[in-house]
């Protein structure tokens, strides 16, 4: 028999998001689970409530399931193009299987292996972005796309649209997460889309064909999404946006979560510059994902040699304020004028200040030390005594109201 099959079993009878890990720990596959059979699943406790996490309507929906009732759906997916991986296939995504909830079959259209390798990164974002919203996803998946990694996202209007279509157009890799089955009518604007994805990447789903969109179905979309990439991406995004939801699957699933900062007085935005608050890392650049992941890297490598690495050019290891190793290994203080200014919170450069109209006194300091020859955010930090976090908000302002640029590898230049 066809080893789908019992896995198409599985899915039907415990339900889409599931919490199968514990289960299929214990029973080692899903055929192992159907040919255990009922009397050994009473035995083992597993139609007691709450066993293995699971409900046990679920476990006995399973023992009146027809397994044969699968073949219908693999029949349908050989006569129209859609593949389909399960947990014990060669080409399903690995990162998925460290999920509980990993789906137990992925519907696909399209390459899936091209999330085997290298770096895969979630883009998400509002279905009603604004033009600086749009901007920054077409740099950043751009730039992404150019250092050879996937983009990833769900298929949606707006930041979405924008991540696929940025991939496309630079001849990258992109995989949609679908919130619903192939063959379907929904989001029919953007079923050209879906077929170009294809061509560049894969469109997925953990829902069978023809299955329509139902309640709840993109909240458990999106723990797929975050789950198959090593980071995400919130370009734009309210305080009651979804895409907070695939955020919070990727904290959960211990991905790293970057956010793209916007204005501040904008509710478009309230919801991104929160996550910034609350631990995501502010990003304006690829190269602000990238080197996250390159010093990730790096740190594994050490690690596993024992051997102290070199620290990436432009990362400031050391905040301000903090002691700096010196040469040696020895830690020593810092220049007495630096302590005392992050102390004060004040400018060291008092001479020649500019004064700009309609911005924030943080947003003029960090302008002038700019002037004075500071363009990297570790100079611009340090010269200013400010905390990372208030200059990255400062650098924000400026750049909206069109005063300085980003030049890439947290690099900034003045335009006025």
């Amino acid at each position: 028999m066809d080893e789908r099959l019992y896995w198409l079993w599985l899915q039907r009878g415990l339900g889409f998001g599931a919490n199968a890990g514990a289960l299929l720990a214990s029973y080692g596959s899903a055929k192992a689970i159907y040919e255990a059979g009922s009397d050994d699943w009473r035995l083992s406790g597993a139609f007691s409530q709450g066993f293995f996490g699971l409900k046990s309507i679920g476990l006995e929906r399973l023992d009146k399931l027809n397994i044969a009732d699968g073949e219908k759906i693999l029949e349908y997916c050989e006569n129209n193009f859609i593949s389909i991986v399960t947990p014990s296939s060669e080409h399903y995504p690995k990162k998925l299987l460290k999920l509980n909830n990993y789906p137990l079959a992925l519907f696909y259209r399209g390459d899936i292996s091209c999330l085997e390798n290298g770096l895969a990164i979630a883009v998400v974002g509002t279905r009603k972005p604004s033009g600086y919203g749009i901007r920054a996803a077409e740099n950043l998946s751009a730039g992404l796309v150019q250092s050879g990694s996937v983009i990833v996202s769900g298929g949606a209007l707006g930041i979405d649209s924008v991540a696929h279509k940025s991939a496309i157009r630079l001849s990258g890799k992109t995989v949609l997460v679908m919130g619903c089955g192939h063959d379907t009518a929904y989001l029919s604007e953007n079923a050209a889309l879906r077929e170009e994805v294809t061509r560049h990447g894969a469109t997925i789903t953990e829902y069978p064909p023809k299955t329509v969109a139902g309640k709840g179905f993109f909240p458990l979309r999106n723990r797929i999404i975050s789950g198959v990439s090593d980071g995400v991406v919130i370009v734009e995004a309210n305080l009651k946006s979804g895409t907070l939801n695939t955020a919070a699957h990727a904290k959960k699933q211990q991905r790293q979560i970057f956010a793209v900062p916007g204005d501040i007085s904008s509710v478009c935005y309230a919801g991104s510059n929160k996550l910034i608050i609350d631990g995501a890392k502010a990003v304006f650049s690829a190269e602000d994902v990238l080197q996250h992941f390159e010093f990730e890297a790096s740190a594994k490598k050490e690690l596993a040699s024992g051997e102290p690495s070199v620290p990436f050019e432009g990362i400031n290891v050391f905040p301000s304020g903090e002691n700096v190793p010196a040469e040696g290994g020895q830690v020593v203080k810092k220049a007495q004028k630096v302590d005392i200014a992050a102390q004060k919170n004040e400018p060291i450069l008092k001479k020649n200040e500019i004064h700009l109209e309609g911005v924030s006194k943080n947003a003029a300091m960090v302008y002038n030390v700019m002037k004075s020859g500071c363009t990297s955010l570790d100079s611009i930090t340090r010269e200013s005594a400010l905390p990372v976090r208030k200059v990255l908000i400062a650098l924000t302002e400026l750049e909206i109201g069109g005063y300085v640029a980003s030049a890439g590898g947290n690099n900034y230049v003045c335009c006025g």
